[in-house]
């Protein structure tokens, strides 16, 4: 008695130092482990039942049938630290089954095949009597039964890890003699026994060793049952939607169960309810698509869907889990919302084009709404179906707002998303002008850009100076340019503007391309020009020459056509530059001193082609 509360202390100690020496985080875990699998083992030793079509299910087993299954944890654990408790090593067998993800729910279902004090690892494990065949985690057979687990010799000895794989070498704390029962050397103790999984009769008791070394354990799970009824099917897909049906489709369960499916159960309602009821109308045999009726128009609805079969035969219906939830909406009784216009401006008059409604509405759209803002001096209401409107009345050098909403019996539907476009002040050239791009003909709009021959410095926040420097540029540039020199802007950022502003290319849904000089299509339009990347990186200078050197130009400017950051717009600390052949790096690539010599873009105004 006395040796014992001699000892009674000294245990206390080694536990408390245990933990002390274990990160915060783990001593948490493992008393929750504790609280769980030691005073609580029968939320491990419940029997659960898994879907036929688990993946974890053995070769050869059929449902209905029961398994357990088994492998080898990482070298974690070391039995001296704790080994007084089974919850300890419980713990780490959790642990291991939690870091395989693909089991899932069943993680907690796994215990430790080991022996303490006066202890054995048979009842621990529960593995008396005959018991249920036992396999490694997604491996071959270990034993038949219990007894055939306990009678020194497993039927595999090619191990699996926590997630299935070959262990290629192991040693494993057990305990245990071969036998399943305690021995003097248990996992308790100073010396322990050594199981090799690898080494036929010696996969339980194989030596015995320091049970100061971590080292692996054998996880054992629980019993499973492989359930009778079907596996969940997959998951709904929802076509053909109006405003009060839907078709949905899903594909067959990867098992029926025991026995064939003969029905499925189709449930709905709405994404706001809690309550589930069965679809309208009610789904009968083992046809995988059913239209729903009935429904509501511009409402969320949920769906899922059940299989059936006998069960384990006779007359009883067997339910299999619902497949994956499937979320869709309505139509409006309305048409949806058409696409966005795009805008071909002229100087008083404005083409816009749109794409038609996704959803034609029930019944389906007449006519078209243009709402324009401000409003143009004519009448912008469109008769019919067709895409396109010309728009007249409209001030020069003015910014317009645009949006289109189609109109069936039962109402307008959705505005389409607004367009910005902005009157122009064009300047007519010839269909055989110099630098007219190939591609375009007579009415086609474009503007042209190049990269300043003469290079300066960035020291003024006065925006006049580049324009300046890069109308200077165009009068002594292509003989063809020359005639519009005045009308150049740099593309250029300062303190109190922007360059998307000063450039008249704000209007991003304004649909007119821009050219280098003598060169290939920099963008299709204005949103295209500031959405960061370019089309060409072949620059022109004003002469319509290729730049190769010396290609950095300043431009003070986000790659969106806003000033850049304070201290990088122009005339700053260190302005922001650009380089035309680095793709995306056309406007914004990085900043540097502003005495340095870069070279400045210069944008013309519009060009109309005429005959």
């Amino acid at each position: 008695m006395r040796a014992l509360w001699l000892a009674a202390p000294l245990l206390l100690a080694s536990v408390l130092l245990a933990l002390a020496m274990a990160p915060a985080g783990e001593v948490h875990a493992v008393h929750q482990s504790r609280d769980k699998c030691y005073h609580c083992p029968d939320d491990l030793l419940v029997d659960p039942t898994v879907p036929p079509d688990w993946q974890f299910i053995p070769s050869g087993i059929l449902p209905g049938e029961s398994f357990r299954l088994l492998f080898v944890t990482p070298k974690q654990v070391t039995p001296s630290d704790e080994g007084w408790r089974f919850s300890y090593f419980d713990y780490y067998a959790n642990l291991a089954a939690a870091d395989n993800g693909r089991l899932g729910q069943y993680h907690a279902a796994f215990q430790a095949v080991v022996s303490c004090g006066y202890s054995d690892a048979r009842d621990h494990t529960s593995t008396r009597g005959e018991g249920v065949p036992i396999y490694w985690l997604n491996g071959a057979k270990v034993a038949d039964d219990y007894q055939d687990f306990w009678d020194g010799s497993w039927d595999s000895n090619e191990p699996r890890n926590r997630s299935g794989n070959v262990l290629e070498s192991a040693h494993v704390h057990t305990g245990t003699r071969s036998d399943g029962t305690h021995d003097t050397y248990s996992i308790c103790g100073g010396l322990v026994i050594y199981g090799l999984p690898h080494q036929p009769g010696s996969e339980i008791a194989a030596y015995r060793g320091s049970g100061s070394q971590a080292g692996s354990v054998y996880a054992l799970s629980t019993v499973f049952t492989v359930s009778v009824n079907p596996a969940a099917p997959g998951r709904p897909s929802v076509s053909s939607v109006t405003p009060d049906s839907a078709t949905m489709t899903w594909s067959a369960p990867r098992h029926p169960g025991a026995t064939p499916i003969f029905d499925y159960n189709v449930q709905i309602k709405r994404a706001a309810d809690s309550s589930w009821v069965g679809s309208t109308p009610y789904h009968w045999g083992t046809d995988t698509t059913h239209t729903l009726t009935g429904l509501s128009p511009d409402t969320q609805y949920q769906v899922r869907v059940f299989a059936k079969n006998h069960g384990a035969g006779g007359s009883d219906v067997g339910y299999g889990p619902a497949s994956p939830v499937t979320t869709f909406h309505t139509k409006t009784v309305e048409p949806s919302a058409p696409g966005k216009p795009r805008v071909t401006p002229l100087e008083t008059t404005a083409t816009v084009k749109w794409t038609a409604p996704a959803w034609p509405g029930s019944p389906a759209f007449h006519d078209y709404d243009l709402s324009v803002t401000p409003a143009p001096g004519v009448d912008a209401d469109i008769d019919g179906t067709a895409t396109t409107f010309t728009l007249t009345g409209l001030e020069s050098d003015t910014t317009y707002r645009v949006q289109v909403r189609a109109n069936n019996s039962a109402g307008s539907g959705h505005w389409s998303p607004a367009a910005t476009f902005h009157t122009l002040s064009t300047s007519q050239v010839p269909a055989d002008w110099q630098l007219k791009p190939e591609s375009l003909g007579e009415g086609d709009l474009f503007r042209l850009l190049f990269a300043s021959s003469r290079t300066s410095e960035n020291i003024y926040n006065n925006l006049s100076y580049y324009d300046q420097a890069v109308r200077n540029a165009a009068g002594n540039g292509h003989e063809a340019i020359v005639p519009y020199a005045s009308e150049v802007k740099a593309v250029m950022s300062t303190i109190s503007t922007n360059a998307r502003d000063t450039t008249k290319t704000s209007a991003l849904d304004t649909a007119i391309p821009i050219y280098w000089l003598n060169g290939a299509k920099v963008a299709d339009d204005y949103g295209d020009f500031w959405d960061g990347c370019w089309d060409s990186n072949e620059p022109r200078d004003e002469n319509g020459d290729s730049v190769q050197e010396n290609t950095r130009v300043w431009t003070a400017t986000k790659s969106n056509g806003y000033k850049a950051d304070p201290y990088h717009y122009a005339g700053s600390v260190s302005p922001a530059y650009g380089d035309p052949t680095v793709d995306c790096k056309e406007i914004w690539q990085h900043y540097e001193w502003r005495a340095n010599q870069h070279r400045v873009y210069g944008i013309t105004d519009v060009f109309l082609v005429g005959p």
